[in-house]
């Protein structure tokens, strides 16, 4: 039985302790940053942007307006830099203002820190290095300090080296941090469109709601002042902490997962509660004759609970055991680059938690039976003292509605996923290759440039045998468009759309963009090679856009403007919705520009598509070797599209597989908790079962009696289960794809795997009992 119990609490430690080391790095371990619970993220959070952004004239007023923070910084969002080394690259760069580190407390670990007077309009090009990219690159030379390196074609040189484990406000890494160097005058005007990520230290004395409701007066102002006219009734002001801000895509399914697998260490402890009073049962003598010596009733309870702790001590140390391969299966199916899950480890943090848990379910387990208070009729050797049975009873009923919980969640997270993995995203992934690329910025800095290198590059992968279907645009699903404000847009011949419309997607393509990616024309026609040759560039509509913009009108014929009437294009089609805003968002409104052989707005960021029949690994090499012959420094990501979006179900695979996994355990120790009441149920009642047998009761009925014990347990847990699931569900609702909290094939399809796993559990213990030889049973009592 001892070894029962430990390994019990071992499956529960295991458990809780791998995960608390995955949620750990996100949810519990200070930040690295010196009172990281000062540091905020702040600004506007509107339809431009998926996090809260500031505008540089915006940003500028505050700084000399505000009275909540110590200092305020900013950098512009995270671009690739192309770094020229014996093997060029492109590495991540961010533009921050010189006083980033200082007012995030962080010192370079070598060199210096960016100066002020450095930050100035065409100042000074210097930068600092990542450590990573400073031990890779540069084999940790503390010489390169002061040396220059060339980046997007620039000299930049190095005066420092980050920490180890800096990181970006945001969470990001970053390989280079430059200088923002804007011209200030310019940035103030109340046309200024520079786009930054915000960040600030807060006063001591003001909390984040205070500081929120205490820059609400500057907000109003500043959205009157500087927000465009169309986005003023969507704008709102946001104010969070890092954590929050780092964390805000997983922080529910963190949360998420560290309850449930709470609940399966609660059902571990219940498990071995039950256990521990089967084992004080056949104790109670024992107990008796010590309080009969004199041993007091703390004395009792004190031994019961160094008994239970030993047990409890050692399940924890079996389950720190469990935990690095838990942590192992869960590195390996997690998705790759999951936020916090590269720092997980059973470090010294794990190590007390799984002591303080171990301890915590000693206690737990061991608290009923040391309450078991010792009864003299015991020295008699009656067995009707003890612990109630409804408390044992209690604790099966608690499993079994634990159990319902996990098995309701993982059938929610299965079925959602299913649901997302199944789904029609408007376009087909299978057998499409697809080739991103950015060009060099002062190589292809000049429009004719950039037009000499797409046509050429064109030419070159349509010829590839086996190419397939080619096109080239800028971006493709289910994310990576541009946007533009919806109330721009003018139909020719109609009034002024709506003001609060929210941003509008688009992509520029080659005429074969619908065919290669599988996406319907429902209208209309494509684009043809024909149209790429003069005149305003012609539009196809997304079927939502379509409908928002003309209603039950034919769109087909009409001409529209996307800059407020200065320019029409007509729209030649209307194409299916794909979705753009990754596999779980709804298709967003969207439009297509064709690419015009003479278009100088084509941008450097390129991605070429192939849907083929070729082997994808071999069309792969092929599309590098003609881009590298074209362009050496240029890098080059190819992979299938089917790759790109089955990394989006990732993260949602993840949650269901663990949460599963939960449910499968939990499913385990409610079946095995139900038949180890009932197994004792039957050796405490064999008496009572022969006087039953002997006046008359059938084994059948026998049987039925010990599975309506069985039944009462079951249906309270189910009852109290139930609740528990639907309350629960809606809390993590937002997790879900088009399945409802309250999904009746989720509720029913967990409450009959739940139910015959309860059957199977009880069947035993009631064939035992109709077996019970009734002469047998009356001779030993």
């Amino acid at each position: 039985m001892a070894l029962l119990a430990a390994g019990t609490i071992a499956i529960g430690i295991g458990a809780a302790t791998a995960v608390f080391s995955a949620v750990d790095p996100l949810l519990f371990r200070p930040l690295p940053y010196p009172r990281a619970d000062r540091l905020v993220s702040f600004g506007f959070f509107g339809p431009i942007d998926n996090n809260e952004f500031h505008l540089a004239n915006s940003y500028l007023d505050w700084r000399d307006r505000q009275t909540v923070f110590q200092a305020m910084t900013s950098m512009f969002p995270g671009t690739g830099c192309d770094l020229d080394t014996p093997s060029p690259r492109q590495v991540s760069c961010f533009r921050v203002e010189a006083n980033f580190l200082h007012v995030l407390g962080v010192a370079p670990a070598l060199g210096r820190d960016f100066l002020a007077e450095e930050n100035r309009f065409h100042g000074p090009q210097v930068g600092l290095l990542s450590y990573a990219l400073w031990k890779n690159d540069f084999g940790g030379d503390a010489g390169i300090l002061e040396q220059t390196v060339s980046l997007d074609d620039q000299a930049v040189r190095i005066v420092g080296v980050l920490p180890a484990n800096f990181k970006m406000p945001q969470g990001a890494a970053a390989d280079i941090l430059l200088l923002e160097q804007w011209n200030e005058s310019t940035a103030r005007l109340p046309t200024s469109t520079i786009l930054l990520r915000a960040f600030a230290r807060l006063k001591d004395g003001v909390s984040i709601a205070q500081a929120r409701e205490r820059l609400q007066p500057l907000f109003r102002d500043s959205v009157n002042k500087f927000v465009p006219a169309e986005l003023r009734p969507e704008a709102r002001l946001v104010v969070q902490s890092l954590r929050d801000r780092q964390i805000h895509e997983v922080k529910l399914a963190s949360w998420m997962l560290l309850g449930a697998v709470l609940a399966l260490l609660l059902l571990a402890c219940a498990n071995v509660a039950n256990l521990l009073l089967a084992r004080a049962a056949a104790r109670r003598g024992e107990w008796a004759m010590r309080a009969a010596l004199g041993a007091t009733r703390g004395r009792l309870i004190r031994q019961a609970l160094a008994e239970s702790s030993m047990l409890g001590l050692a399940g924890g140390a079996a389950g720190v055991g469990a935990a690095f391969a838990l942590l192992r299966l869960f590195v390996a199916i997690a998705p790759s680059g999951l936020a916090g899950l590269e720092q997980a480890r059973v470090d010294t943090r794990v190590l007390c938690f799984a002591l303080i848990v171990s301890l915590f379910s000693a206690i737990v387990s061991g608290l009923a039976p040391a309450l078991d208070r010792p009864r003299a009729e015991s020295l008699a050797g009656w067995r009707s003292a003890g612990f109630s049975p409804v408390f044992r009873n209690a604790l099966v009923a608690m499993q079994v509605g634990l159990s319902l919980v996990l098995l309701t969640g993982a059938s929610l997270f299965a079925r959602s996923l299913q649901k997302l993995e199944t789904q029609d995203l408007g376009f087909r992934p299978e057998r499409v290759v697809a080739a991103s690329f950015t060009l060099r910025r002062h190589k292809y800095d000049d429009a004719r440039a950039r037009l000499a290198f797409y046509r050429e590059l064109e030419r070159r992968l349509k010829a590839i045998p086996g190419a397939g279907v080619f096109a080239l645009t800028d971006s493709i699903p289910p994310r990576g468009s541009g946007g533009r404000p919806y109330s721009n847009m003018r139909i020719a011949g109609h009034p002024p759309l709506a003001q609060n419309g929210g941003m509008v997607d688009f992509r520029t393509v080659s005429p074969d963009y619908f065919r290669a990616l599988g996406i319907d024309i429902v209208a209309g026609r494509g684009f043809q090679e024909s149209d790429r040759t003069s005149g305003p560039p012609p539009i196809v509509l997304s079927a939502t856009l379509a409908r928002r913009m003309f209603g039950g009108e034919n769109p087909v014929g009409q001409e529209i403007s996307l800059d407020e009437g200065n320019s029409w294009s007509a729209i030649v089609g209307i194409a299916g919705d794909a979705k753009n805003n990754g596999v779980s968002g709804r298709a967003d409104p969207e439009y297509y520009r064709l690419r015009m052989n003479d278009s100088p707005q084509l941008g450097r960021n390129a991605v070429a598509i192939f849907r083929t029949t070729a082997d994808p690994a071999a069309l792969a090499r092929a599309i590098g070797q003609e881009m590298a012959a074209l362009d050496s420094s240029l890098p080059a990501t190819i992979d299938t599209l089917a790759a790109r979006v089955d990394r989006f179900s990732e993260q949602p695979r993840f949650t269901a597989a663990l949460v599963s996994l939960f449910a499968v355990f939990g499913l385990g120790l409610a079946a095995v908790g139900l038949y180890g009441v009932l197994s004792f149920a039957v050796s405490s009642r064999t008496r009572e079962i022969g006087i039953r047998m002997a006046i008359g009761a059938t084994p059948s009925r026998i049987a039925l009696l010990i599975e309506k014990q069985g039944a009462s347990m079951v249906g309270a847990g189910l009852a109290a289960g139930l609740i528990a699931a639907a309350a629960l569900a809606k809390l993590v609702q937002s997790l879900l794809f088009e399945i409802s909290p309250e999904d009746p094939a989720s509720l029913a399809g967990s409450i009959a795997v739940l139910t015959a796993a309860a059957a199977l559990a009880a069947w035993i213990p009631a064939r035992r009992a109709a077996r019970v030889d009734p002469m047998a049973a009356l001779r030993r009592e």
